[in-house]
Parts: structure tokens; C-alpha cells; sequence
């Protein structure tokens, strides 16, 4: 663009959105334009292409009324369905209306006054289509077409909360604050009830988990974590148990002191995690809950972000 500015007396108004380009340029200099184009690139070859009224641009639809102004309305594709998530749906009320909301800021912020009102009506019949009240898409229009929005309130963290339904929208409610944002998230569906075309990874084959080892002679239990894949983690133990080294081991240091044998054909892997700090964090909150039963190393894990730690201990229940 900036050759193009440089090398030719054109005036060339540039608006650029990411990588899709819209010229203004005078109605003369349409097919000088065109050949200086086709010549920067000789694989590239750009073509006139005259359309009757409007011009498509992104999700725009674009003119030129009598005043020589430029006019926009929302562009319509053929191929859209408009088919939304159903208002009697199992989904969190925000998400719906979190959809009614953004097609009408589009209609604001990219139509011109005079289509405003069409366009709305015509997303409006799509909306009652999906079972969308009248009342709660007015609401949304009036809340929308002043302009006069809140500032987006972005949180800092994240936490996931299964969808139970108007219980779980007053818990969101009430949680809810600047620094911790909630997101529902559904339960259990079909997928995992049907067989996987893939074939599944062997427990010990597995990398980056969370895994328990349980006593054959007692009810204690080790937990740890090992981003290497879990078998090599696990002879490492079973070599230090036939080493009799209680120092490199805790599970070999409980079987040589009570004379027990560990379960290691019964690996459990109890979580996963990218990083060693989340796949800490599943480890502490796995051996709180075994209690008295972990037989770990006393070394509690510190948090010191606890923000972030209730938000990885609400993902992994």
C-alpha cells in the first residue's frame, strides 16, 4: 500500500481490517488502479468486478447514495441458517442472551441510521423463530441502539461450573466478581457413551499425568506427578523398592518399614496437566483428600495465588 502511494499520484483512501483492504478511490482512476495492481505480482491477477448498488465488504454491505456519502448495511449470505441455540434450550441464560446481544451491536455499530431499524426487524423474526420471548428481544434493542453500554468488566481468572440450571445462574450470581469470572460449562454428552475410533493410550504409556499408587496390604496411597511418560516414573520406584532406598522413594520407605507390597498393577491415572505447577496443584488437592492415607513427603505445596489455585481446584473437580 505504502509503493502504492508513493509511486502513483493517486489519491487512495486506505481502511484496512486485518488483511482485507478497502480502497476509495476517484471513479476514474478505477482501471488505472486495476493495471498498477496486476502489475506488482505477476502470480496475482485482480479483476473488475462491477456489482449494482452494493458492494460486500466483510459483514458489511456498502454505498453510495446521492449525496456521495457512504451508507452501510449488514451483509446477508445465502448460506447463513440462522438457526441459534433454541431459547428453551439447557444453555445459561447469559449465553443467549449474550447472542441476542452481539447480532444487535453489529447492527448498530455497522449499519447506517436508515437500515437500522430493517435490519432489526429481520434478525428480530429469526430470533422469535428460535423461541426467543418478543419482550426479551426489545429489552435487548433498548438496552442496545442508544449506545450507552457498560464497560466490559474483563476478570483476571476464569473459573468452569457445571450447568444445573436457575441454581447454578443465582450461584454465578453471587460469586461473581472483578477478579474471578465464572463460565458454565454442560455435562456428560453423548460422545463418551459412544466407541472411540481412536485407539485408547495404555495408562503407563501416558504423559504429563497425575497418578495414584495404592498399597496391596493397606489402605495408604502415593500420589504424584510426572510429565514423562508414567511408566518410567513408575520402575523408578520399583527399582528404589528393590534398592531397599527409603530416601529416593516414599513408596519403597512405606513397604520396607511395614513390610508391604505396592499395587503396581493397578496404576490410577487421577488427572492430567500441561504444566508441573497445575499437575502440582491436581497432586496437593488429590492428597487432601486421601488424608491420613497418603503416605507423601511432608511438603506442602505453596500457593500463593490463591485465586488461581481455586480456579485449578474447581477445573479439576
Amino acid at each position: 500500500m505504502q509503493y502504492l502511494k508513493e509511486s502513483t499520484l493517486l489519491r487512495i483512501d486506505e481502511y484496512r481490517l486485518a488483511d482485507d483492504i478497502l480502497f476509495v478511490v476517484d471513479k476514474t482512476m478505477i482501471e488505472p488502479l486495476n493495471g498498477i495492481l496486476n502489475q506488482l505480482q505477476p502470480g496475482l491477477c485482480f479483476k473488475l468486478n462491477n456489482p449494482q448498488g452494493w458492494l460486500t465488504y466483510m459483514d458489511m454491505e456498502l454505498c453510495k447514495n446521492r449525496n456521495g456519502n457512504i451508507i452501510s448495511r449488514l451483509a446477508r449470505k445465502s448460506s447463513t441458517t440462522y438457526n441459534y441455540i433454541k431459547w428453551f434450550s439447557f444453555h445459561p441464560m447469559y449465553q443467549k442472551k449474550g447472542i441476542v446481544l452481539g447480532i444487535l451491536k453489529r447492527i448498530v455499530k455497522l449499519c447506517s441510521v436508515q437500515y437500522r431499524w430493517g435490519d432489526f426487524n429481520f434478525y428480530r423474526k429469526y430470533f422469535l423463530l428460535n423461541g426467543y420471548p418478543p419482550n426479551f428481544i426489545d429489552k435487548c434493542w433498548s438496552q442496545i441502539k442508544d449506545s450507552n453500554w457498560p464497560p466490559r468488566v474483563t476478570s483476571n481468572f476464569f473459573v468452569k461450573l457445571p450447568y444445573l440450571g436457575k441454581n447454578s445462574e443465582i450461584l454465578k450470581r453471587k460469586i461473581s466478581d472483578n477478579n474471578i469470572g465464572i463460565t458454565m460449562v454442560g455435562g456428560k454428552n453423548v460422545g463418551p457413551g459412544l466407541p472411540s475410533l481412536y485407539k485408547s493410550i495404555p495408562n503407563l504409556k501416558q504423559k504429563e499425568t497425575v497418578y495414584e499408587i495404592g498399597c496391596q496390604d493397606c489402605s495408604a496411597i502415593y500420589i504424584g506427578e510426572t510429565g514423562r511418560p508414567l511408566e518410567k516414573r513408575i520402575d523408578e520406584h520399583r527399582n528404589a523398592l528393590y534398592r531397599d532406598d527409603t530416601e529416593y522413594s516414599r513408596v519403597a520407605d512405606h513397604c520396607i518399614r511395614f513390610n508391604h507390597w505396592p499395587n503396581f498393577d493397578n496404576i490410577k491415572v487421577r488427572g492430567h496437566g500441561k504444566t508441573k505447577f497445575e499437575r502440582r496443584i491436581k497432586e496437593g488437592i488429590l492428597r487432601e483428600i486421601a488424608g491420613k492415607n497418603a503416605i507423601n513427603k511432608v511438603n506442602p505445596i505453596i500457593i500463593k495465588d490463591q485465586n488461581l489455585a481455586f480456579s485449578h481446584f474447581v477445573q479439576f473437580l
